[in-house]
């Protein structure tokens, strides 16, 4: 069983971390691969970030009408 774990520790100033597994991981060897990412956390985007950013062929009023006129 391969199993994938995501979560944010902190580093201490002897570089060890103390994780908790969780209860699936079964005693015994196994392989572990750590990846650090040390990039800036990114902010986290508005979706009003993306207004008038995608190139929509259609008028956004007149496609909502046409969908909402299926509706009846």
């Amino acid at each position: 069983m391969m199993l994938s774990i995501k979560m944010n520790v902190k580093v201490n100033e002897d570089r060890k971390i103390e994780i908790q597994l969780p209860s699936e991981v079964t005693e015994g060897d196994h392989e572990m691969v750590i990846i650090i990412d040390n990039s800036e956390k990114r902010k986290l985007k508005s979706l009003r970030d993306f207004v008038g950013k995608i190139d929509w062929p259609v008028d956004g009023m007149e496609y909502q009408n046409q969908v909402r006129s299926e509706w009846k």
